[in-house]
This record gives structure tokens, sequence and C-alpha cells, in this order.
């Protein structure tokens, strides 16, 4: 016979099951690969999304650690989409953080300065470098994002490219237009 009480065996029977339901629901909560989530952003990912957004994708550059895919939204108007963090070579590349970056090169340091001070935008940041604008946004894939996240992270960053091009340049009379800025660092 037992030296427990029933009291005794319902409490342990009851912990048991908290213990299992427990472990069920901590398994629940795994992201699986097969449920469409990104747990990197691969050189193609980057690539078609530019072309699906509308961006006509110009060229590719690699790194020992990262790529860029540059692609323009209009004329004298490039895009940057960077992998960082990745694993692989060339085009198998694949990374875990990418950057979004847009840039203008203005007349003076102290132009650029002043605009890129209006450009508040939430989740990117704008900074001066010299006669250089760069808008940037940076995002991670750590434990797993979907198509549709990356999709609309770039098309909220496409928008707010257009806002800051207004500010960049306002509609005014014709002009010669200026030279898109190199590819920016990443």
């Amino acid at each position: 016979m037992s030296s427990r009480t029933p009291q005794m065996r319902t409490a342990a029977t009851a912990a048991a099951i908290g213990a299992g339901l427990l472990a069920m629901l901590a398994g629940c909560a795994k992201p699986e690969p097969d449920k469409g989530l990104l747990m990197s952003v691969g050189v193609k990912d980057a690539r078609d999304l530019l072309t699906a957004s509308g961006a006509k994708v110009e060229k590719t550059e690699f790194t020992a650690d990262g790529f860029a895919v540059t692609a323009s939204v209009g004329v004298d108007q490039p895009v940057w989409f960077g992998g960082l963090n990745c694993k692989g070579a060339a085009d198998a590349m694949t990374c875990t953080e990418y950057k979004i970056v847009a840039g203008w090169e203005l007349d003076t340091p102290v132009q650029a300065a002043a605009l890129a001070g209006q450009m508040n935008y939430n989740y990117t940041s704008a900074f001066a470098e010299g006669k250089n604008i760069n808008l940037t946004r940076m995002e991670f894939a750590y434990g797993g994002i979907t198509r549709e996240h990356l999709r609309r992270t770039l098309q909220e960053f496409l928008d707010l490219r257009q806002k800051a091009q207004a500010l960049v340049t306002p509609p005014k009379a014709p002009s010669a237009p200026s030279a898109p800025p190199t590819t920016p660092r990443f």
C-alpha cells in the first residue's frame, strides 16, 4: 500500500498534467520553417521584392560577409537593399540582418544636414554625411519573419523615400538632375 494520502496523489497528478500542458504549449510556440517563415533573407528574395515593388534592379555586389542590390525607383532615385551577417557566397548568400538605404547628394553639407533633420520618420534613420543624406532602415530575421512582413517593410520604406524625395527636390522648374550617390557602406 502507498503511504501517500489521496490529496497527495491528486496534487501529484495535477502537477504532472500541468507540466505536460506547459511542455505542449511551449512546443506550439516554436516557429516551424514550413509555416512560411524566412529565417534569413537571400539575394533572390531582395531582387524579387524590389522587382515586385516596381523598382528596376540594376546590379548586385558581394562582399565577404554581405551583399548590396542596387535598384532604381525612378530617374536618379536609387535604393539599395543590403544583406548583413550572411552565410554562403554569391547568389547562395543568405543573411539574418538586412538594411534598406536611399541616398541623395546635395550642394553643401549644411543643406544636407538641414534636410536630414527634417526627415523624422518612424523606424528609419536619416543622417547627413558631408553633402550626402542617407535614409536607412535596418531589420532582422532572427526567429523568423514572413514574406509579407518583408514586403511591407520594403513598401513602407519606399513610401518614406518618396516623402524624403519631395523634401530634397520640391516641385520647381525643370533642371539638370544631380548624380546619384555611390553605393552606401554595408
